[in-house]
């Protein structure tokens, strides 16, 4: 699996993919009627940058953006959005693409899943771990335990 910068050309390979994500309305917020200009400006001109994953063939699999979470004095918290082909879902696509994001971070990251709930279970077993109500905050990324944030994101996807 290869990570690069998204490419004028990708569009037409990562439209579908991100089209059907985002008319399901599971995942997203955006409109399910979403039209694929309004598309293309959600995940190509607003975020800070756009990156797509693909494999040895040059098939696109996945593609995730990273923007600022919030305008001025929110900047230097940052937002990613994921997606993942169907085709390639459950064959760590989306834990590359999220190892790559954080290591475009020089600070920290965090994790909000705007519930305790979701993350007490981490929580339990990194105690000194920094965060506030709903939302872990990592330092380095060596400080993750990724199998304890596998079972908060399906947590906070409402999975087990």
């Amino acid at each position: 699996m290869e990570i690069r910068k998204y490419l004028e050309a990708d569009w037409d390979k990562i439209w579908p993919m991100i089209e059907k994500v985002f008319r399901a309305g599971e995942t997203y917020s955006f409109s399910p009627d979403i039209t694929e200009e309004e598309g293309y400006k959600a995940w190509i001109e607003l975020p800070r940058e756009t990156y797509v994953a693909f494999n040895k063939a040059g098939v696109i699999r996945g593609t995730y953006y990273i923007k600022p979470n919030q305008p001025g004095l929110g900047a230097h918290v940052c937002n990613c959005g994921y997606i993942v082909s169907e085709s390639a879902r459950g064959q760590g696509v989306a834990s590359s693409m999220c190892e790559h994001s954080h290591g475009n971070q020089k600070n920290y990251w965090s994790v909000y899943t705007c519930s305790m709930e979701k993350i007490s279970g981490y929580l339990a077993k990194h105690p000194e771990m920094k965060h506030g109500k709903g939302c872990l905050n990592f330092r380095k990324k060596d400080e993750v335990d990724v199998e304890s944030m596998k079972q908060v994101i399906r947590e906070a996807l409402n999975r087990k």
